[in-house]
């Protein structure tokens, strides 16, 4: 299953749920939607769920620009967001974590790579994740 994206506007929550392989053209559908177009949400509170995550065909390279077109549209909009990477497969964690240090060395996110779902609401400041299917789906 491809990439989804859900929109909680009530939280100001974006949630990425990833499918079993993650491509650069998953990565580039959601940075595009968030950042470039879309409906112009960004979401300052962010879940990306790679919990069905088995294979990751995303190089260094390829997150090093997703994460520059992020950065740019941040600094655009004068935004900073906080988002929570729920990643228990090593492959994923570890792409995750790529993510954490680009994001994290622009000084516009705060990000969480985490192995156990239970740590994503207390970092996101949330009591509970809502259910997905209450979302507005994006993407």
């Amino acid at each position: 299953m491809p990439v989804r994206v859900f929109y909680f506007a009530d939280l100001d929550l974006r949630w990425v749920r990833y499918g079993v392989t993650l491509t650069m053209a998953d990565v580039i559908a959601v940075t595009h939607h968030a950042y470039r177009g879309g409906n112009g949400t960004l979401g300052r509170r962010s879940f990306i769920d790679l919990e069905e995550v088995e294979t990751v065909e995303v190089t260094f390279s390829d997150m090093n620009s997703a994460t520059q077109t992020a950065v740019e549209a941040l600094t655009a909009a004068g935004a900073r967001i906080r988002a929570a990477c729920h990643a228990p497969a090593d492959v994923g964690f570890g792409i995750s974590r790529i993510y954490q240090t680009l994001m994290e060395n622009s000084g516009l996110a705060e990000i969480l790579v985490t192995r156990e779902r239970d740590d994503v609401a207390p970092f996101l400041g949330l009591e509970v994740l809502p259910d997905l299917e209450d979302g507005d789906r994006l993407l």
